[in-house]
């Protein structure tokens, strides 16, 4: 079992940080799961055919977990020859709404493709199947289970089990502290836990004349009806290290991360309520969970 966080932004463009999205390799089988803007780039960036991807997955709907969506699905069928149909789970009528407006958009286009030689099944067939609180998907080889958790709209976290190994991975998707993030997490192997509200850090950009007007909005402290917010919808490190600590996780992966943020003050604030391993993530970080070994491909 294997995890790669193709994409550990947040909304604000960057380009060392994607959208988010994040691909869990099981066996022969590979789940996606988010598709944030810049995800069919990173896959590619990675080594992975796009037409490989089994199963979608979305924790909800906000544009930096699904805005690469349509990109996806024509590069999924294009480059997996139609072998495969996909399927894709998340919160409705969203999910459903989000495939629609594909062949609403694209119906001339996907049509062109046909025409000079993209195969014909593959895309009009791809099938959805909705999300709620305690559900669970899964075949011979994996499980998937979905917690709702607390964000601004309907959002999950998984839990996603390798059924030969028995190794478990939560992905917490966007939550503020909570206690279902707690409970789904239990005992699992490895925690990606959002860390949103973190310290900035005291250098500024080098290239000011590209990134200054990310460095003035979103790097400056945040006013206090601005942070309450956040801490509504997402966590800081303090709060993602105690849901790792009462979750009993082994290893925990801080994402979400707005840009210009302080590595070590993330990591010391996680640290100082949970005593397991830490990692704090880029683009491109691998995670075998086989046990755990971590490395970057950026």
């Amino acid at each position: 079992m294997k995890v790669t966080l193709l994409g550990t932004g947040s909304p604000v463009p960057l380009p060392d940080r994607a959208g988010t999205s994040i691909l869990v390799s099981i066996g022969d089988e590979r789940l996606l799961f988010d598709c944030g803007p810049g995800t069919v780039t990173r896959l590619l960036e990675n080594g992975i055919n796009p037409g490989s991807i089994d199963r979608l997955f979305f924790t909800h709907h906000h544009i930096d977990h699904n805005a690469e969506f349509f990109n996806f699905a024509i590069t999924n069928w294009a480059r997996g020859n139609g072998s495969e149909t996909l399927r894709i789970h998340g919160p409705n009528p969203w999910t459903d709404t989000l495939l629609e407006s594909l062949y609403d958009i694209y119906e001339e286009d996907i049509e062109y493709r046909e025409e000079v030689g993209y195969p014909s099944n593959g895309i009009w067939d791809v099938e959805t199947d909705p999300v709620d609180d305690g559900s669970v998907i899964e075949t011979s080889r994996w499980r998937v289970e979905a917690r709702e958790v607390d964000h601004s709209i309907e959002a999950y976290a998984y839990r996603i089990t390798d059924t030969q190994t028995g190794r478990e991975v939560v992905l917490s998707g966007d939550t503020s502290m909570c206690d279902e993030i707690v409970e789904i997490a239990d005992g699992a192997d490895l925690l990606v836990q959002d860390c949103c509200i973190a310290p900035v850090a005291d250098d500024p950009p080098t290239d000011e004349d590209t990134d200054a007007y990310v460095w003035d909005e979103y790097t400056s402290e945040l006013p206090d009806e601005k942070r309450a917010g956040l801490h509504e919808t997402h966590c800081d490190p303090s709060e993602a290290g105690e849901i790792a600590s009462n979750a009993a996780v082994d290893t925990v992966v801080l994402t979400h991360l707005l840009p210009y943020r302080d590595r070590e003050a993330i990591r010391s604030g996680v640290a100082a309520q949970f005593d397991g391993d830490i990692i704090v993530a880029e683009d491109g970080l691998e995670v075998g969970v086989d046990p755990i070994d971590a490395t970057t491909n950026r």
